[in-house]
């Protein structure tokens, strides 16, 4: 048997005889005592949240679950770069090593827009050095494996992919080239303006979501053009009407 597989056994073995124990010492556990759970909530989109649990001691195990599949064994997990989809109640069962289980639950973790570092007309782009762009037709939208924030006007279009084809979380992205790896915290950001198709390669993407419609802004994406061999950078601001 292979030795990881073993102490994933052993672990289950020791957790089973600690939950029997729970059991048969129902009468030996303190009822009148509760864990003291917080959060750091309310918390920008970006930033992390912070959980954590005390008041219970001589613990074997801290067993937390919660919104988008979220788990932990830790006494104060951090979750990294949180999206709306990280929002909600959070809980948590610590069992001691007598087999006492004493559970608890957060308040309604609140995760708000993020906090844009540039102030950028609605429904607008720029590429630095070559042309601004006034978008008057938007729409957003899942296709195949995507969704899709679509902007056209008169001087040229953009293109904004997100790798679900479900509507996109409010949350801070990242702008990733095509061909590259990417995930749910990617986004493919093209411009079709002077002749040429401009490739975004790097930046960071905002997203925030109000009934249902997305504002995609980002003040500061690297695009190149293979058709003029120039690279340069660009901002914008598109909402979904």
């Amino acid at each position: 048997m292979r030795p990881h597989i073993f102490i994933q056994l052993f672990t289950i073995l020791i957790l089973q005889s600690c939950l029997w124990s729970c059991t048969k010492k129902d009468d030996k556990c303190n009822t009148s005592i509760k864990p003291l759970v917080t959060t750091n909530s309310p918390v920008i989109a970006g930033d992390s949240l912070k959980l954590s649990v005390s008041g219970i001691g001589d613990v074997f195990m801290y067993n937390w679950y919660g919104p988008n599949g979220f788990s932990s064994h830790d006494s104060t997990p951090i979750l990294p770069g949180v999206s709306s989809t990280n929002g909600g109640r959070y809980y948590v069962d610590v069992i001691t090593k007598g087999g006492c289980i004493y559970s608890a639950t957060t308040d309604s973790v609140l995760i708000g827009a993020p906090v844009l570092p540039c102030s950028l007309a609605n429904n607008e782009g720029d590429l630095s050095g070559v042309t601004n762009l006034d978008f008057t037709y938007i729409t957003g939208s899942p296709n195949g494996g995507s969704w899709f924030l679509e902007a056209n006007g008169p001087e040229g279009d953009a293109e904004i992919e997100f790798f679900s084809n479900t509507l996109p979380a409010t949350g801070v992205y990242t702008a990733q080239s095509l061909g590259d790896n990417w995930g749910p915290g990617n986004v493919h950001v093209n411009f079709t303006a002077a002749s040429s198709i401009w490739y975004g390669s790097n930046g960071t993407v905002y997203v925030s979501v109000t009934n249902k419609k997305v504002t995609v802004t980002s003040c500061n994406v690297h695009f190149s053009s293979p058709t003029w061999n120039i690279k340069t950078t660009g901002s914008f601001q598109i909402t979904q009407p």
